[in-house]
């Protein structure tokens, strides 16, 4: 696997050169890519109705890739920030359930991610929220909000505040 990288600052300088190398056209699957370029290892990000609703999101690991399965049901705003949540315990290092193969996100693996230390989730947080404030710094809230939710009450919700 790819060195993890520990050091804020090199994470910071990753996301501000991704922003400056993508202009206008940044967008989190981009800074998705850059990551798993990094690293040598593919990162898919898959939409999915999560089973548990204190569970927004979930990054597992198989043999050659790894996947960030992420709430379908929410606005985009928050589900740029689970992704955002779950590439932070990457960048970090932090450890994953390992999978054989790609599976769909059950209550059993869900379960076992979750027992994670609070450390690692508190870190997470702290680094998608200061991502989330560099992108917003540099392309303001549409990249955050450009993916319409396919739930309709966030749909509606997005296109009432103009972020469609």
């Amino acid at each position: 696997m790819g060195a993890e990288m520990n050091n804020n600052e090199d994470i910071e300088r990753l996301v501000r050169e991704t922003l400056e190398r993508c202009g206008d056209g940044f967008s989190i699957g981009k800074l998705a890519k850059v990551i798993a370029e990094r690293r040598n290892r593919p990162i898919e990000l898959i939409p999915w109705p999560m089973p548990d609703v204190m569970q927004y999101g979930v990054w597992l690991s198989g043999p050659r890739s790894d996947y960030i399965f992420f709430e379908k049901e929410t606005a985009s705003v928050h589900q740029s920030h689970i992704i955002l949540h779950e590439l932070s315990h990457i960048l970090l290092g932090h450890q994953t359930v390992h999978v054989q193969e790609k599976v769909i996100p059950t209550d059993r693996v869900l379960m076992r991610r979750m027992r994670c230390e609070s450390r690692d989730e508190k870190e997470a947080e702290e680094l998608a929220t200061a991502i989330q404030r560099m992108i917003i710094e540099h392309d303001g809230m549409s990249v955050l909000t450009s993916r319409v939710s396919t739930a309709p009450v966030w749909s509606d919700l997005v296109h009432g505040l103009g972020y469609d």
